[in-house]
């Protein structure tokens, strides 16, 4: 049995609860792409080093190793973790997916229920452990193969998060060097103790090492406000683009910003990349009110600075694969010469329909004969009404009866189209409803003549015309409410 050591519990300790402080200052942020991964990251941390404390202290548990076999819990889930966050880290979150997730998830399973079943097949620590054992650094197939599997992922997390620094702004670059660091150190340190070198014998120095890895993250978190300024939609912004690009996070932060959008904003303001948007507001009052949803459109909206410039402003939600909002991209477009233009077109257009007005437009007193309604022109003489609004507006005539004319003029016509127009009402009600050529053949009229029977009808209000899968259908008129 191995004897215990309280030096050792003590570090193990300490570097549990650094691990599980980080867990705390990340927990308000954990909606933001990334956190959680760090959250399970530092949480397989704690676990790993709160159960070594606890088997160094001595204390009992159902077998002598127990506490030593759990921490092994920890130890798996750390690399997956790890490889997760660098995925969502460097804007590759779409590779995430539930499969990736599920195959992640079979290999830490099968290596616990080797450790655990050990005892009946030895291909976990492969009759290799000792008595006093104070560590698992060597073993089996199964041991070997988790530690190459390991290595592997977090190799794999490594490259991604190195390649990240070529591409990414100083503001990112800085926090990716801080995690890659934070990656590395516990990891070197597992090398050392397996290779038997650490200064302390019989303890495995990686927990050790993860007190380091929770103090640059801690640094990360505060100092270069690490998951609050993540590079969300860096890949959207093209430097050479004339419109400005400015990406926010969902707390309204400034998290990127393209040539084109510093340009508008300087020399007015500081880089504002980390700021919130708030820092804006007394050079571009607008800015802030449109994305803010204050404003109501961001159409020809002035530009900072002395001259006269408009640019049109455009949001563009930012969201990742399962929909989840994760910022906003804002464009802004330099319209000045356009809306310039545009104004200088209406202006003109004005200018020539007021024209135009003026010289179609009836204006004064006209003479009109009490009698037989004509009018007197400007040349003294007494013309048609319709002659004399032809020739002093774009106004033509046409010309017919009105029913009450028919009705006095010609009353056998008149009573023949209103028995038409009772039969077609009998049978609109009794059918329902019915299309043009329908009704003509059941009344004996031609479609000229239905057709000017029923908009008689309607303009009386006492037929409807609706749509039936794109074909008129005449109706009686439905009671308004």
């Amino acid at each position: 049995m191995t004897t215990p050591n309280l030096l050792y519990a003590i570090l193990l300790g300490a570097a549990a609860a650094v691990s599980a402080v980080v867990i705390l200052l990340l927990w308000p942020r954990r909606h933001v792409a990334g956190a959680r991964s760090v959250i399970l990251f530092m949480a397989a941390l704690t676990w790993w080093s709160a159960t070594y404390a606890l088997f160094w202290l001595g204390t009992p548990g159902p077998t002598p190793f127990f506490w030593l076999d759990v921490t092994y819990i920890g130890v798996v889930i750390v690399p997956a973790a790890l490889l997760t966050f660098s995925l969502e880290f460097t804007g590759r979150e779409a590779r995430l997916t539930r499969g990736l997730i599920l195959f992640l998830a079979i290999e830490p399973v099968v290596t616990l229920a080797l450790l655990w079943t050990d005892p009946w097949h030895g291909l976990f620590f492969g009759a290799q452990r000792s008595a006093t054992a104070g560590a698992i650094l060597t073993g089996g197939p199964a041991f070997w193969f988790n530690i190459v599997y390991s290595y592997t992922l977090i190799l794999v997390a490594c490259i991604l998060l190195i390649a990240a620094l070529f591409h990414l702004p100083v503001l990112y670059r800085r926090q990716a060097a801080l995690i890659i660091t934070a990656v590395i150190i516990p990891w070197a340190s597992n090398i050392v103790s397996l290779a038997g070198l650490g200064p302390f014998p019989g303890l495995d120095m990686t927990p050790l090492a993860f007190t380091l890895t929770g103090i640059l993250l801690a640094v990360a978190l505060i100092q270069y406000r690490f998951l609050d300024v993540a590079p969300i939609a860096r890949d959207l912004l093209v430097e050479s683009m004339s419109d400005g690009v400015l990406v926010l996070d969902n707390a309204q932060r400034i998290v990127d910003i393209n040539p084109a959008m510093l340009k508008l904003l300087a020399p007015h303001t500081a880089d504002p990349v980390g700021q919130p948007l708030a820092a804006v507001r007394t050079v571009w009052p607008a800015l802030l009110e449109f994305c803010t949803g204050v404003g109501d459109s961001g159409y020809n909206v002035r530009a900072p600075g002395d001259a006269v410039r408009f640019v049109d402003l455009q949001q563009i939600a930012v969201t990742d694969r399962r929909k989840h909002r994760r910022g906003t991209l804002v464009i802004a477009r330099d319209v000045t010469a356009h809306t310039l233009m545009q104004d200088e077109r209406e202006r003109i257009i004005a200018g020539l329909q007021d024209a135009l007005d003026q010289v179609k437009t009836l204006r004064g007193l006209l003479h009109t004969c009490a009698q037989c309604k004509k009018v007197r022109d400007e040349q003294g003489l007494w013309v048609a009404l319709d002659q004399y609004v032809r020739t002093h507006t774009d106004a033509e005539f046409s010309h017919g009866l009105c029913p009450e004319c028919t009705h006095e003029l010609y009353p056998e016509l008149y009573a023949m189209r209103e028995q038409q127009k009772a039969a077609i009402l009998d049978y609109l009600n009794e059918q329902g409803g019915s299309n043009l050529d329908a009704v003509s053949e059941a009344i004996g009229l031609s479609k000229s003549s239905m057709l000017r029977r029923l908009e008689s009808l309607i303009q009386d209000g006492r037929v409807e015309e609706v749509q039936e899968n794109g074909m008129p259908i005449f109706r009686m008129a439905q009671p308004q409410p």
